[in-house]
């Protein structure tokens, strides 16, 4: 997975707020798209490969390249939806008996590579959140009859620092205008504001891709994410990096007093980044969780040594509350694939 410069990652400055929003909705697309294909990709290949050692009697390199690129596509779709998808596409196989297993069926197939699969779908989900907190930002252009959006789409930028002057600008209005609920607007402007921070001085990038990449291929296990070179498949599938440490440990504190409820989240081994997706999903698990509707969550991304997650409570707590919260947190952690 070779990073190289891509001509279309670039502004030519000065331009205009329009054309400014224009550029960073394309960069956030076209990047996101391309991780995207390039987890498929690794998944695709990935896939031949476990088809032919799990399920030798499959007809897999006789089997046409729409079949498996269905399966694959089925694959990375979570849920009933993706589950009916990953069977219709395994009954493309014909028969699939064996002389070891006659009972062997399409279902059977279909749970196992659903189940073999689930690192992939993390990974697809953590490339979707990045997207959609980003592009929560972006839309704010979509705003009608603001004075604030025509002042953003005139203003004229010709420099680094115009282009920050500008962001700040937009961002001060995304949080005025509570887009998004209070208590998840800390994760959005995490992703958001790392995603700035990968603009060079003359507004190109060619970083975010590595940031991306970096990110999704956190999810899978040294199994997954290790390419079998002796195998041939599309995409410059040979980054070095791609032999990751396995997933990084996490640890939770309590820190109380003072009038203070903190829970504590350190992250080892975690980037920035990576801290900033987690605490879009603890956030989001938070204020979908009907048990703990009469407490106010806050989650913010505290700059340590590590970095660590402070999930800040109002509202009277029980005993039975502390218990349960720290276990629905670690919950959602093991859903979010970071297992300690």
């Amino acid at each position: 997975m070779k990073i190289s410069e891509s001509p279309k990652n670039r502004i030519q400055l000065p331009a205009i707020g329009a054309e400014i929003f224009t550029y960073l909705k394309d960069v956030n697309d076209r990047e996101s798209f391309t991780a995207s294909r390039r987890l498929k990709d690794l998944l695709a290949n990935n896939l031949k490969i476990e088809l032919v050692k799990t399920f030798p009697s499959f007809p897999v390199f006789e089997t046409s390249q729409s079949t498996l690129r269905k399966i694959t596509n089925s694959l990375l779709s979570a849920g009933t939806s993706g589950n009916n998808r990953t069977l219709d596409a395994i009954q493309e196989f014909g028969d699939i008996s064996n002389k070891e297993n006659k009972e062997l069926n399409y279902l059977q197939v279909a749970q196992y590579l659903r189940d073999w699969s689930k690192d992939y779908r993390s990974a697809k989900g953590s490339l979707d959140n990045s997207f959609k907190c980003i592009n929560s930002f972006l839309r704010i252009q979509k705003t009608g009859n603001d004075e604030s959006i025509k002042t953003l789409l005139r203003e004229p930028i010709a420099t680094y620092s115009d282009f920050l002057k500008w962001i700040n600008f937009a961002r001060e209005y995304w949080i005025k205008k509570q887009i998004i609920k209070v208590n998840l607007q800390g994760s959005y402007l995490a992703i958001y504001d790392a995603f700035i921070e990968t603009f060079d001085e003359d507004l190109s990038n060619n970083r975010f891709r590595s940031l991306l990449d970096t990110t999704w291929l956190r999810y899978l296990s040294l199994e997954h994410n290790t390419v079998n070179k002796s195998e041939s498949f599309d995409n410059n599938l040979d980054n070095p990096n791609l032999d990751l440490e396995r997933r990084p440990s996490f640890e939770i504190e309590l820190d109380i007093g003072d009038g203070k409820f903190e829970y504590l989240v350190r992250c080892y081994s975690f980037n920035q980044y990576q801290a900033s997706q987690l605490q879009f999903k603890l956030a989001l698990e938070l204020s979908r969780a009907k048990q703990f509707s009469a407490l106010n969550f806050r989650v913010a991304n505290r700059q340590d040594t590590s970095p660590t997650l402070v999930v800040a409570v109002k509202g009277v707590q029980s005993e039975s509350d502390v218990s349960n919260i720290v276990n629905f947190i670690e919950d959602a952690l093991e859903k979010a694939k970071f297992k300690h």
